[in-house]
């Protein structure tokens, strides 16, 4: 969606004062789960510092966002990067009408997902035989839980994968009953373990390199708009280094909560120290972890299908961020 003309039709109208110019407006595909660092953006005004009003778009599932990208109803996304490497390798879990054109411009977070079961599965081996939730069979996180799986001695064959969708949608397949396991994000686990649902791991134990999220966007509309990508960068940097400031901490939860349906101060403490606490694998300026996209493209190169000879530096362009992070 191209949204510069909103400047010249604003001016047109007469609904700006002389001289003044309209917030250019981005629409941002996210999970509910993804989006703290971008409210922060918002509260702190920090992206209209920049000049952009920038409107968050919850989605449910993979297949939603990428499709959603490609047919222009989005200009950014939030995502894992395996979703970006899936479509743009052409092992995606639906077919585009054109040729994936996707890169990540941006990094954020390392794995933070954690295996979490039914009441009376308290242990992996307990899982055969049973449903698992994942977003998608072949994008998204369901390759991490693959290979946790294998780790413990349970391959795919060994139990029933049932594709729901996001973290919140696998979480609610968990209180329905449709899944005994899923691999749930941020709040969603914890949750789950407020009901008494079982935390069998966490990713980082398997992975400790591994680039979760990431920015993503169409080649062609980078290329188009660069000047609003750099500018977003430096927006949602400037948010993550203010959420990792000790001073913000209230803050920042209080965002979170506002954001967060039935988060606890509770809830909302431990996912603030998990993301920027020592052992955090967030990155406060959405710094890519090469080591991280390599551990993606090998899973990837083991599960997808078709199979693919997969290079790690072709589904990223830091061009954007590099400017972004250039004085003005």
């Amino acid at each position: 969606m191209k949204h510069i003309a909103v400047v010249l039709a604003a001016l047109t109208a007469g609904l700006l004062p002389s001289g003044a110019l309209a917030a250019t407006k981005l629409e941002v595909s996210l999970f509910p789960s993804a989006g703290w660092v971008l409210h922060i953006g918002q509260a702190q005004g920090l992206f209209a510092k920049e000049g952009l009003d920038v409107h968050p778009d919850p989605i449910t599932s993979s297949i939603a966002q990428i499709t959603g990208m490609m047919d222009g109803q989005f200009d950014l996304g939030l995502t894992a990067l395996d979703n970006v490497i899936a479509y743009d390798a052409g092992q995606g879990a639906a077919p585009l009408k054109e040729k994936a054109d996707l890169f990540a411009f941006m990094g954020g977070e390392g794995g933070s997902l954690h295996l979490i079961t039914a009441h009376d599965i308290k242990a992996v081996a307990a899982l055969k035989g049973k449903p698992v939730a994942v977003d998608a069979k072949t994008t998204g996180f369901a390759f991490v839980l693959y290979h946790m799986l294998e780790l413990k001695g349970l391959h795919q064959s060994d139990y029933e994968l049932v594709a729901v969708g996001s973290s919140q949608k696998r979480y609610q397949a968990l209180l329905d009953g449709k899944a005994v396991g899923a691999l749930l994000d941020r709040p969603f686990d914890g949750f789950a373990e407020a009901k008494g649902f079982n935390d069998l791991g966490n990713m980082r134990e398997a992975l400790p390199h591994y680039q979760s999220s990431v920015g993503m966007a169409r080649r062609a509309w980078a290329k188009q708009h660069r000047a609003e990508l750099v500018s977003f960068i430096r927006g949602y940097v400037a948010a993550g280094r203010w959420l990792f400031d000790k001073r913000n901490k209230d803050a920042a939860i209080g965002v979170l909560m506002n954001t967060t349906p039935n988060l606890t101060r509770e809830g909302a403490e431990r996912i603030y120290t998990d993301t920027t606490g020592q052992s955090s694998t967030t990155s406060a300026t959405a710094k890519l972890d090469p080591k991280g996209v390599a551990t993606v493209v090998s899973l990837r190169s083991r599960y997808g299908e078709p199979k693919r000879k997969l290079d790690a530096k072709q589904f990223y362009d830091l061009s954007y961020y590099r400017a972004a992070l250039k004085a003005k």
